[in-house]
């Protein structure tokens, strides 16, 4: 009703239902008018509860991916939640967003290191209608060490000289390099100076490489 349908000094029985945008009904509402003026109707925003979870809950390095989290959003008074709306899941310090009415994200996989178990947490960002809200999982999110294969190269050598032995590495994930280890795996050989000429399988080995992000499998 318009500001000319009411007469001043008048007592008038009120009932409201506070809607939203797509006609979902909201919280109990309160109206307010003055005389001569369009009533105003009032309200809280409909109160939520943000929950999340994940599967698997541990991963490898490289491949962080590969765990999907599953979010979802209900509200106090069964008011439907609008599609464009947004949950924000937290995993250590990378995120993913679930746009509803889509149910799951994840992260990338260059977003978190190995370790863990890191938190995981999803919050509901809130529009005019609804409250935000935050919802934790209890379980964490572990991302385990991708293996690296370091093997000693094959060496020929004369009698009286010692061989050199290097080193290849295979197993490396994210378009990572050598660059990213925190030690250098180092390598010998058992074949010395004085060796008798002749052929000797696994006398070449390394040893002792270190990254953050993997775990070191050695081939003679």
């Amino acid at each position: 009703f318009g500001a000319g349908n009411l007469t001043s000094g008048d007592r008038y029985s009120v009932v409201a239902e506070a809607t939203d945008s797509a006609g979902d009904v909201g919280t109990s509402s309160a109206v307010t008018f003055t005389y001569g003026t369009t009533p105003t109707v009032s309200g809280a925003p409909d109160s939520t509860t943000t929950t999340v979870s994940e599967s698997p809950t541990s991963v490898t390095y490289g491949n962080e991916s590969a765990s999907q989290f599953t979010a979802s959003i209900t509200t106090t008074n069964g008011e439907a939640v609008p599609s464009g709306d947004t949950i924000t899941v937290n995993a250590g310090t990378a995120s993913c967003t679930v746009t509803l009415p889509a149910t799951t994200c994840s992260i990338g996989d260059t977003d978190l290191g190995s370790g863990g178990p890191y938190a995981v947490s999803a919050t509901y960002n809130s529009d005019a209608n609804l409250s935000t809200s935050t919802g934790t999982a209890s379980i964490g999110l572990t991302v385990e060490q991708a293996s690296l294969t370091v093997t000693a190269s094959s060496t020929t050598s004369s009698y009286g000289t010692v061989p050199t032995v290097t080193a290849s590495y295979s197993g490396f994930v994210n378009g990572e390099t050598n660059t990213v280890l925190t030690t250098v795996a180092s390598c010998s050989s058992t074949v010395t100076a004085t060796t008798a000429v002749g052929t000797y399988t696994g006398a070449n080995t390394c040893s002792g490489g270190a990254a953050t992000n993997y775990s070191f499998a050695y081939e003679a």
